[in-house]
């Protein structure tokens, strides 16, 4: 790609916004979907994480964890990002938040699968995804961003039972409310695996999909994630 190309965007998104008005997804700034501030403060800065197998905490000096690198916390713009992006079908901004979920997975391949698996043997899962949020929604949104990401998802588990929306639960209810949902849809002995979630906030979805994954025989690597929630998962250290 020549010098020009960053001058032709530019000029691009000048004349589609005469044509069709956008604002900013986080500011509400007109003419870019995404300003270029905002835009900065978007920009990864990968932590790691240590979530707790077994228990309802995240980080314990008393158990085992698995590793999860987060690009950074969940607040300022991005928090209104990833609302836009999920609830109000602001899909052209994927690729900004696309660019976050690639940072995480290459950070946890070098720091903690370096050397213990090659990146085209690793399954990278996904959690299921509910019926009603498809139908919401229209499209899965981490399909979306590990297709901008060119990161190639692996379906391995289906829910069992239901779950009750996560939002305003803590941290021992959200655990409750996902323990024994998730079953993998085959045997996975000695596979290696990386979690991809949007977000973590107690640890409980990422837990439980570790669970049934072991349960199956798969060896997970640790997790990929866009944000945590920096109230509720204090990070160990910065990449």
């Amino acid at each position: 790609m020549d010098a020009r190309s960053p001058r032709l965007s530019t000029w691009l998104q000048d004349a589609l916004a005469l044509v069709l008005p956008v604002s900013c997804v986080a500011c509400g700034e007109p003419d870019r979907r995404l300003c270029a501030a905002c835009r900065a403060q978007l920009e990864p800065e990968v932590c790691l994480l240590g979530v707790a197998v077994e228990t309802s905490t995240l980080l314990t000096s008393n158990g085992p964890t698995f590793t999860v690198a987060s690009a950074g916390p969940y607040t300022g713009p991005l928090v209104e990002a990833v609302h836009a992006f999920k609830e109000e079908h602001r899909t052209g901004i994927a690729r900004d938040l696309a660019f976050r979920l690639r940072a995480s997975v290459d950070h946890l391949m070098t720091s903690v699968a370096n050397g213990t698996a090659s990146a085209r043997d690793i399954l990278f899962v996904v959690p299921p995804s509910s019926r009603a949020n498809f139908q919401a929604r229209g499209f899965e949104p981490l399909e979306l961003l590990a297709r901008h990401a060119k990161i190639p998802l692996s379906r391995e588990l289906r829910a069992v039972r239901a779950r009750v929306d996560q939002t305003g639960l803590g941290v021992s209810e959200r655990d409750d409310n996902v323990r024994g949902s998730l079953i993998a849809r085959r045997p996975l002995s000695r596979a290696s695996v990386i979690l991809i979630d949007d977000l973590v906030t107690t640890g409980a979805t990422l837990r439980e999909m570790n669970r049934a994954l072991c349960a199956a025989g798969a060896r997970v690597l640790g997790a990929a994630t866009l944000a945590h929630t920096p109230r509720r998962v204090p990070s160990r250290h910065k990449a």
